[in-house]
């Protein structure tokens, strides 16, 4: 293990993951994911619906306070490479701007085909755009 995951004081206080002092706090752990299939489903079934021609969000008031994001991308949407270079835009977005959200909030994010093999610029200017949204 190369200490990546070690304990450390960032400020001599606090005692945080070596990656959370790397990104200020920032990192998107399991309790910023939306991982049970049940979670998803209530997304779908009773959320509100933001969408562009790229990515269509589903968001609603989640159940621990916390904000969290799902991401969901099928095989249409190009190969492995792509889906998971996609998924890692969505995530690095998310992680960058999750204080701008209201505490509590379930977001699911589906990649729609037309995203794929979208620069990053691209992607996320169309996830600003979804993200904005939300937030009014």
């Amino acid at each position: 293990m190369n200490g990546e995951n070690r304990n450390v004081s960032c400020d001599g206080k606090s005692r945080l993951h070596r990656r959370d002092c790397q990104t200020g706090g920032n990192a998107f752990g399991k309790e910023s994911r939306i991982l049970k299939r049940s979670e998803f489903v209530r997304l779908s079934r009773k959320s509100r619906k933001v969408y562009n021609g790229h990515f269509l969000a589903l968001f609603d008031r989640g159940i621990d306070g916390k904000t969290r994001l799902g991401i969901t991308v099928t095989k249409r949407v190009g190969n492995a490479v792509i889906r998971n270079q996609l998924k890692r835009y969505v995530r690095e977005f998310f992680r960058q701007h999750r204080r701008s959200f209201e505490s509590g909030m379930d977001v699911n994010i589906i990649v729609k085909k037309e995203a794929s093999g979208i620069p990053s610029r691209e992607a996320y200017l169309s996830l600003h755009s979804i993200f904005s949204r939300i937030r009014n």
